[in-house]
């Protein structure tokens, strides 16, 4: 279930804040509201999306729900990174990400900690503007 959606930096990063147990159908409610929010609001050169699991219990993520995930997003609109906050990753959910960034061909990662995923993502996509004071979630 989605608790919260919001853009961290306008048009540019997304941070979906999810609790319950997500599974295909919480992806792609995500995926969905991702494309509507890119394309009203989106900016180039491209959109970041965290999905923030921190609140959530552990996740139905299979290869096939990973795939689905990236699928519906638009590649022009959305070639930035994809990030998952989850405090406890499960090292098939690890293989899972690994393979899909690499046969995919899409920036998708894994990231333990909120404030380090946010370090990450500020200092790999050098087009963001400095990072917001408040980005407490």
């Amino acid at each position: 279930m989605i608790e919260e959606t919001l853009w961290l930096v306008p048009g540019r990063v997304i941070v979906f804040r999810i609790t319950g147990r997500p599974g295909l159908a919480g992806l792609k409610e995500c995926d969905n509201l991702a494309i509507k929010m890119i394309a009203r609001e989106g900016q180039p050169p491209f959109v970041n999306i965290i999905y923030d699991l921190r609140m959530a219990d552990e996740p139905e993520l299979s290869l096939m729900n990973m795939n689905n995930m990236r699928k519906n997003i638009n590649p022009e609109a959305h070639k930035g990174w994809t990030i998952i906050v989850t405090p406890k990753p499960n090292p098939i959910m690890e293989s899972i990400v690994s393979i899909l960034s690499q046969v995919l061909r899409v920036r998708l990662c894994v990231i333990k900690d909120y404030e380090e995923a946010l370090r990450f993502l500020f200092e790999v996509d050098a087009t963001l503007p400095p990072m917001p004071a408040n980005t407490a979630p």
